[in-house]
């Protein structure tokens, strides 16, 4: 829930309020200190708001000489006489006692209260240096930082597994060097030498096979290309035959028409030839002779 200010407390037969007793707070504070002499009801207090928020019987739950039906009480009440009433700006609750447990009415609207009482604070003096935090661990809220360290433990055990991981990689691998390099005769002056020997001729062969393997890719992609165009000209060829066909009819045409216009001329020329009688060569047969004698 959001922050809840509490607005009162009223008691009835609860620890030292023998009588209804009630305290009003003041909201446009954003802190509120209780003091006083020992036995004025300061633990009270705050054991009543440990009895509504947290269900539990405040200090008393300490002592194990004490039974809380019996102590809980105000001196001269009985545990059914027990009322403890906290009202906030926005809720209010009503415990009782039930037995030797606090039953709380009021809904589960229960702001989070954490109460550091003299034996935690006497714990946190006389512990070690190391073990400090372990006393106050509850009234600290390190969920970022705890979420951090157990990222970073779980990292470096990654780190480690890896670290073995590899470790045991690096040295099967060596053992396998080893292995080869004794297998050839052991030549050179030991396993890693002849292992950067051999790496550096697979080098050199790898690039003579790289370049070999480029050039056929080449010639396989001029062999792709000489073959598209073959099957473009290929499904072209049908219309160029036509095409043909078509320029062959035509020339054809056209070379009839161009002999029929020379007998035409042939003709025209002789009949001049024969009428005029001005030459003595015969445009038919190209012939010296005169139109008389050809006509005898």
């Amino acid at each position: 829930m959001g922050q809840e200010k509490i607005k009162s407390i009223k008691l009835n037969k609860f620890r030292g309020a023998t009588q209804p007793f009630e305290i009003n707070f003041n909201l446009k504070k954003s802190m509120i200190m209780i003091f006083g002499e020992n036995g004025t009801g300061k633990s009270t207090i705050v054991d009543a708001m440990d009895f509504i928020f947290n269900k539990e019987c405040g200090s008393l739950k300490e002592k194990s000489s004490t039974k809380i039906k019996s102590h809980l009480p105000s001196l001269g009440s009985y545990s059914q006489d027990v009322e403890v009433f906290i009202s906030s700006q926005n809720y209010q609750w009503k415990g009782k006692l039930n037995g030797s447990n606090p039953e709380i009415k009021g809904g589960d609207h229960l702001p989070l209260l954490k109460i550091l009482r003299r034996s935690k604070i006497l714990e946190l003096v006389n512990a070690e240096p190391k073990k400090r935090y372990e006393a106050l661990k509850n009234f600290i809220e390190l969920p970022h930082i705890r979420s951090s360290e157990n990222s970073l433990r779980e990292n470096l055990r990654e780190i480690d597994r890896n670290i073995n991981s590899a470790t045991s990689t690096n040295q099967s691998q060596k053992d396998t060097l080893q292995k080869s390099w004794e297998g050839e005769g052991k030549p050179g002056d030991n396993y890693l030498q002849w292992a950067e020997k051999e790496s550096r001729k697979q080098v050199h062969e790898l690039k003579e096979k790289i370049n070999q393997y480029t050039q056929c890719i080449d010639l396989i992609k001029k062999i792709i290309e000489s073959w598209d165009y073959f099957k473009k000209s290929k499904e072209k060829l049908p219309l160029s035959k036509n095409k043909l066909d078509i320029a062959r009819q035509t020339l054809k045409e056209q070379s009839r028409d161009n002999q029929l216009e020379e007998i035409i001329d042939i003709l025209q020329k002789t009949q001049s030839f024969l009428e005029k009688k001005e030459s003595d060569e015969c445009p038919a047969c190209e012939q010296p002779i005169t139109p008389n004698k050809l006509k005898e």
